[in-house]
């Protein structure tokens, strides 16, 4: 028998200790379908660090006890049962902005002007953004994506990103640092070696990652940031899922499998992007693999989530950069900052994966972080002025900036 003890956290990410009457190494544990056990986080045993591997709601974990701690996303930020105990969601503190998922009463999920841009203007970035420079970054590209598919090119990509006018906006170097961070992001995402496969490195700011050996041997001669835009999805099963976070699940569709540069994920995401690609939010929702195989929407998927605010999130733009796209966004990032927290690389690594900022020396931040700097270096960039905006102390990343509300 397991018994809830007690959760702590945020009104979308918790931990939760419980209790076992038996001494096993696997528990079943009954919950309500909007909680999601963080498989990656892993939890601990008696107070001990310990590997738990989750499969729906069955934990098994390395050492027999009988109190353990496991992470939870609350998928709808809502009161949640556990072990038949309900647990109220915390209540949004003063000045927060009000979150809500479209509870599938279709209405359409708009998307501001500020976020769409103007399309097919010339964007500042091809003054040096060239196809030269995409073909020295990107030998690997399109590697082994959907189906066969080779959705990454450099005419893909400058079509798309005309349509985000505020996307590496500015003066040259702002530019550049912009889009090197966008594609430090995407080496973890979507590259085909990440630090986990190169070996320990160290680089300031960023404790040291472990080396757990390459995935294919022919990918050892090649610096990891050589190997991005290899893949198109992400590697592995699709996750089933029980909840749906506001939208009817569709048949066959892979709405938690991510997709595109920056693997869109989840259904509400595919409506947004939907509904600001279409006018329509349903498309997506019924035929979530274009994202995976249309070059376009696998482009413009990314760029489309790195520039729109969404829920208590600042835009990852706005992360890296402190330029709102919205007032919405403004309000977010100023909460956030007004905890000390600064903008750069560590609260945009948060914005697309707030998991990894509870784990120092996790090798997924490392990976990100080595890009930014050698995209940056590539761009002719130095370290100190790539440095201006990493601000990714792992010290800093463990204070779990998903607390703040942008995970």
């Amino acid at each position: 028998m397991v018994t809830f003890v007690a959760s702590e956290g945020t009104q979308w990410y918790v931990k939760m200790t419980l209790t076992s009457e038996e001494k096993t190494r696997i528990l079943n544990v009954d919950c309500s379908d909007n909680v999601a056990f963080d498989t990656r986080s892993g939890g601990s045993v008696d107070g001990a660090w310990s590997e738990v591997a989750v499969s729906g709601h069955s934990l098994r974990y390395a050492k027999a006890g009988k109190t353990f701690t496991i992470s939870a996303n609350i998928t709808d930020g809502r009161a949640f049962t556990v072990c038949g105990k309900t647990v109220a969601g915390p209540e949004p503190a003063p000045g927060d902005p009000e979150f809500s998922h479209d509870e599938g009463n279709g209405d359409p999920v708009e998307i501001s002007d500020e976020e769409k841009g103007e399309p097919l203007a010339m964007h500042p970035i091809e003054s040096w953004f060239t196809r030269s420079v995409w073909d020295e970054l990107f030998p690997h590209a399109n590697h082994q994506c959907f189906e066969g598919v080779t959705p990454y090119s450099y005419d893909s990509f400058i079509k798309n990103v005309r349509y985000f006018s505020g996307f590496a906006s500015g003066e040259e170097k702002s530019q550049k640092k912009e889009v090197a961070a966008f594609f430090g992001m995407a080496l973890q995402e979507v590259g085909g070696k990440s630090l986990r496969d190169g070996g320990p490195i160290v680089l300031k700011g960023l404790t040291q990652t472990k080396a757990k050996g390459f995935s294919e041997p022919a990918w050892t001669d090649v610096p990891s940031h050589k190997w991005n835009l290899a893949f198109s999805s992400e590697q592995g099963h699709e996750r089933s899922r029980a909840y749906d976070t506001g939208y009817p699940l569709k048949p066959n569709q892979k709405y938690f499998s991510g997709a595109g540069i920056l693997q869109l994920s989840y259904p509400v995401n595919y409506a947004r992007f939907s509904q600001f690609y279409y006018g329509d939010k349903e498309i997506l929702l019924n035929d979530s693999d274009r994202v995976r195989k249309d070059s376009d929407l696998v482009v413009a998927s990314a760029l489309f989530y790195w520039m729109a605010q969404a829920g208590t999130r600042p835009s990852c733009h706005c992360c890296f950069t402190g330029n709102p796209v919205n007032d919405i966004d403004r309000v977010c990032y100023e909460r956030i900052t007004s905890l000390g927290f600064k903008k750069g690389m560590a609260m945009a690594i948060a914005a697309v994966n707030g998991i990894e900022c509870a784990i120092p020396a996790d090798y997924r931040v490392g990976t990100r972080v080595n890009g930014y700097f050698e995209y940056g270096k590539a761009f002719g960039l130095t370290e100190d002025e790539l440095l201006r905006e990493c601000f990714v102390e792992t010290a800093e990343m463990s204070g779990n900036l998903h607390i703040a509300g942008i995970a």
